[in-house]
């Protein structure tokens, strides 16, 4: 599994299998999370 980090600070956290309905094909995305605040939520 990757675990890029992206330039504004956002990680990709899962990778969600055929889970974004992109011109009638179900699509690959990844779950994102923004690692960038210092504060818990």
């Amino acid at each position: 599994m990757d675990f890029a980090v992206l330039p504004s600070g956002s990680k990709k956290v899962r990778l969600l299998p055929q889970h974004e309905l992109h011109e009638g094909k179900y699509e690959d995305c990844w779950l994102m999370a923004d690692h960038s605040r210092q504060e818990p939520v």
